[in-house]
């Protein structure tokens, strides 16, 4: 009597393996690391799983933007605040190759920054899968 519990209880995990190894991999770029503006600026990204955290670097001044978002597939968006005291958004979309992404800043008290903008990196890979 307890063979066919068995059998029903194999019969269910082949049955859940089988659904969980038919779900796609998703990847997350890494992203981490320095970034160079268009403008002589530069961009240090820190990054856990999707969450990301980015700083601006504008010589001679020092940190111009501090700012927290996430990267979704290719998508690199986040909220920043400048150092004028002003908020943000920026959405960035990141190359193939992971060596370069494109985008804008937009400040939401100024306006300034509506402009695409590019940032590159020397090298980026895949930080983890889930």
């Amino acid at each position: 009597q307890a063979q066919p519990a068995t059998d029903q209880y194999a019969r269910d995990l082949d049955e859940m393996d089988k659904a969980l190894s038919a779900q796609p991999v998703v990847t997350i770029p890494n992203i981490a690391g320095q970034w160079q503006g268009q403008s002589g600026e530069y961009y240090i990204l820190y990054q856990q799983g999707n969450a990301v955290v980015v700083q601006q670097i504008t010589p001679p001044w020092g940190v111009t933007l501090v700012g927290e978002g996430n990267i979704n597939g290719a998508t690199v968006s986040f909220a920043y605040t400048t150092a004028l005291g002003t908020s943000g958004q920026s959405q960035l979309t990141l190359a193939p190759d992971g060596r370069r992404m494109d985008g804008q800043f937009r400040d939401l008290v100024t306006a300034y920054g509506a402009d695409p903008i590019w940032v590159s990196s020397p090298a980026a890979e895949t930080v983890c899968s889930r």
